[in-house]
């Protein structure tokens, strides 16, 4: 879970092979290993360990972006889900993940539409909505590097999604069960956040960092302390981006507002003070509150937010 990350790929890579040396990966191989207790792997067992492996391999390789074993005979088919597990939800993924390989090309259509599918299916345990939500953060990456805007139901529901993976990483916390997705996903789910750049996305960066905070605490080891401070440092120069964009801001409305404006004019038109009567900012049109303000609904000219025919050139 925090190993290094080659580490564990390797780890992965050598499951996938022992699998296959073993036989359980092809339906063509009837002598099937047995257990401790003599009893052979049943069909439905071997369908858990082998997707579970797959599980692992896949997300293993996408990570750190290298290959990830390609079993030539694999006889793979989902397993059937059982009362109180999550197994097959987890799996039920596998599909979707490996439509994403590098080396395939997918457009933005396609992408979008495999977001939308997987941010609406329901996950119910940790594990298994820490699978989602890794999903979901790697859709996001590619579907940003095709310079995708995010709006409207998909952001909410992708914010719903990363909200809900921030808790179930704190649970498997609390719950001393550890999972490979633990300290990535809070990580790059911060990263997200801040790419969005959103009030909402925001809002979740402090449950996000206190949770990777968490899991350093519990997990000490380099690679969770180093997940905590590249995301406080990532934090750190989104803030300074902010603050030297509303220096930026700061400077323009200081310098050409109309009170300044007027404050010009005093000396030359003292007689038109008193026509001015109350501030110049409430001469203006009724604006809203800033928290609930769409920029885009107001570039865009919704019905909402349009200009006055008057402003258009």
């Amino acid at each position: 879970m925090t190993a290094p990350a080659h580490a564990a790929w390797m780890a992965s890579c050598m499951l996938m092979h022992t699998l296959e040396a073993a036989g359980i990966h092809s339906t063509h191989v009837i002598n099937w290993s047995a257990d401790e207790s003599g009893q052979p792997l049943t069909p439905e067992i071997r369908k858990r360990i082998l997707g579970v492996a797959q599980h692992l391999n896949i997300w293993m390789s996408f990570d750190i972006g290298r290959s990830r074993v390609h079993l030539q005979t694999l006889d793979f088919d989902l397993p059937a889900p059982r009362e109180g597990g999550y197994t097959t939800e987890l799996l039920e993924l596998l599909p979707h993940a490996e439509n994403l390989n590098p080396d395939k090309s997918v457009d933005v259509v396609d992408l979008r539409n495999s977001l939308a599918t997987i941010v609406e299916r329901h996950h119910s345990a940790p594990p298994s909505i820490l699978a989602q939500c890794n999903l979901t953060l790697l859709l996001c990456r590619r579907l940003r590097t095709l310079n995708f805007h995010f709006q409207g139901n998909l952001l909410s529901q992708v914010l719903t999604v990363t909200a809900k993976g921030i808790q179930a990483a704190q649970d498997l916390l609390d719950d001393c069960a550890p999972w490979h997705h633990v300290v990535n996903v809070p990580f790059q789910i911060i990263c997200i956040l801040l790419a969005l750049d959103t009030p909402a996305a925001i809002a979740q960066l402090n449950d996000g960092v206190k949770t990777l905070n968490n899991i350093q605490l519990v997990y000490p080891t380099d690679a969770a302390k180093e997940a905590l401070s590249t995301a406080c440092l990532l934090i750190h120069l989104h803030r300074k981006r902010k603050e030297a964009d509303l220096k930026t801001l700061s400077e323009i409305v200081s310098t050409y507002s109309p009170s300044v404006l007027l404050d010009q004019q005093i000396s030359s038109q003292p007689q038109t003070i008193n026509d001015w009567g109350n501030t110049w900012l409430e001469t203006l049109p009724e604006m809203p509150d800033l928290q609930t303000f769409d920029i885009d609904r107001f570039l865009n000219g919704s019905s909402e937010w349009s200009m006055p025919g008057d402003w258009t050139l």
